[in-house]
């Protein structure tokens, strides 16, 4: 996918902290086209489209879809819906994730998390 559809989402040689954003090449752009222009269920996949890019907003690139997936499953996998919570629950799981993600970071994705759900 990364390349022939997608660029940003990285082959594990770019540092996460880089932020590149995620975004489509010219024939990812037109294969989405011509589905969405085709399938039976194409309003319901914008739908579920537009629903996500309003929720990564400010967040495309691989560090912030990291951070907003981490927070996302703190908060409705482990009830963790206050920032502090949060952030120790985040940082818990690896010693990566503790060095990369601030306590205001993962409060402002769980604010996006809790303001989008």
């Amino acid at each position: 996918m990364e390349g022939a559809f997608t660029v940003g989402l990285g082959d594990g040689t770019a540092r996460v902290l880089a932020n590149q954003p995620i975004s489509l090449t010219t024939k990812g752009t037109d294969a989405i086209t011509d589905y969405l222009a085709t399938d039976a269920a194409a309003d319901r996949v914008s739908a579920a489209v537009d629903t996500v890019l309003r929720v990564i907003e400010g967040f495309e690139g691989p560090y912030g879809v990291e951070l907003l997936a981490s927070t996302h499953w703190v908060a409705t996998r482990e009830g963790a819906k206050e920032p502090a919570t949060a952030a120790a629950a985040v940082r818990k799981w690896t010693k990566r994730k503790g060095r990369i993600y601030s306590d205001d970071r993962i409060g402002v994705a769980l604010d996006r998390i809790l303001m989008t759900a």
